[in-house]
């Protein structure tokens, strides 16, 4: 709407100049008349031949001086402030005797030279024709209407960047409520398993049962390192900050995924999992850090048995040339749709499955995956559709 009516002011204002300067053009023909006592009996001598082109039918020629003279008053009464050129023709010689330039600013530091051509008109008569370089419109009416556009516009802006700030703020808050009740869920079991063990070592029922004393420390020992687990998952997101620094050794890629499956064989036994190796066999040697390398593979290996209905299989490969060592982690589990691929490596993210908590975790593995890869300069990419598993592969130069 704003703009229609910047479209109908810039128009008005258009308008009102062709006004003025084909009335002061009139004026400029009939003092022309009067001066040399002529009888012009033209009904409408002023004719605009382009939106900053008139031409003025005249009886006779003129003395340019005279001309010059005339048009510069008659637009100084008419507020009209624009520079103009004007030309003089000649119908006896058939040729535009040119006037000047005529400068209604300081800007033009008094250049009379003329640059407009002045086309030549197919009749037997003379005229002058003026010629507008640059159009001055009403600038205070077209001033002020700009104004008010850009500022306009500036508030929807404001207004746009409002609402994106307030949805974004909505949905981090979304995503903080869902990571409140994720680690109240996954501390909550624990926490209480732990408490009623330790009631149940004080009761003196038990003091001379060392199988039950071994049996609730055990329970005690396994609760508190899901807990530790748990805590070391949440601390990985204050390991990534840019300013600490990386341990950068040769590692053993394959080594070091030997040793990963080998630490999880207890939980692979206990979820009757398999895990296929299918390793390259010259031994790539990488230029990382160890710790988190090993965190990037355990992290997509973690999530591989997690994320899985029926039994774990799980096939690991590695892949090296020479300018890139590729780790792919395939699974047959649940799958990821595709519109929620591009948002498993944001913090706290996971993929919906409503009000069952059957998975747990945070959130927090595939965005330290990613945020780590980036600065071992290296990448991650994912293929999966549900029902169908998962692939990702961890590609890095080398």
């Amino acid at each position: 709407m704003q703009g229609y009516w910047l479209r109908k002011a810039w128009q008005l204002s258009e308008s009102d100049f062709q006004r003025r300067v084909s009335a002061s053009l009139r004026v400029v023909n009939t003092r022309i008349n009067e001066l040399y006592k002529l009888d012009n009996n033209t009904i409408n001598p002023v004719r605009r031949l382009a939106s900053n082109y008139y031409v003025v039918d005249i009886p006779t020629t003129i003395d340019p001086t005279i001309l010059e003279e005339y048009i510069k008053r008659e637009f100084k009464r008419n507020d009209i402030n624009s520079d103009f050129e004007y030309g003089i023709y000649d119908c006896s010689v058939d040729h535009i005797h040119y006037g000047g330039y005529v400068c209604a600013s300081d800007k033009c530091n008094g250049d009379k030279t003329v640059h407009y051509k002045f086309p030549g008109i197919d009749q037997n008569s003379y005229y002058f024709g003026v010629y507008f370089p640059s159009v001055a419109l009403a600038s205070g009416t077209m001033n002020t209407w700009i104004l008010s556009s850009a500022a306009i516009l500036v508030l929807i802006l404001i207004f746009c960047g409002a609402v994106y700030i307030v949805l974004r703020q909505k949905r981090l808050s979304e995503i903080q409520k869902d990571f409140v009740n994720n680690i109240t869920h996954e501390f909550k079991t624990p926490v209480s398993t732990i408490g009623l063990s330790a009631e149940a070592l004080q009761n003196p029922a038990i003091q001379n049962s060392p199988e039950r004393i071994q049996l609730y420390a055990g329970i005690i020992r396994q609760e508190s390192d899901r807990l530790r687990e748990h805590t070391e998952r949440i601390l990985q997101a204050g390991l990534m900050s840019d300013r600490d620094k990386l341990d950068i050794k040769p590692v053993n890629v394959n080594d070091t995924i030997r040793q990963l499956v080998e630490n999880l064989s207890p939980l692979l036994t206990q979820k009757g999992a398999t895990i296929n190796l299918s390793l390259s066999v010259d031994e790539p040697m990488l230029m990382t850090d160890e710790f988190h390398f090993s965190n990037i593979i355990y992290n997509l290996l973690d999530n591989a048995l997690k994320y899985c209905d029926g039994v774990p299989m799980i096939e690991v490969r590695t892949i090296a040339d020479k300018h890139h060592i590729t780790i792919s982690v395939r699974d047959n589990g649940l799958g990821i749709r595709k519109e929620e691929q591009k948002n498993i490596f944001k913090r706290f993210y996971r993929v919906s499955t409503g009000n069952v908590h059957n998975v747990r975790g945070f959130g927090l593995g595939l965005y330290y995956v990613r945020t780590i890869l980036k600065r071992l300069h290296g990448e991650i990419r994912v293929m999966s559709d549900p029902g169908a598993g998962s692939h990702f592969s961890v590609v890095f130069n080398t």
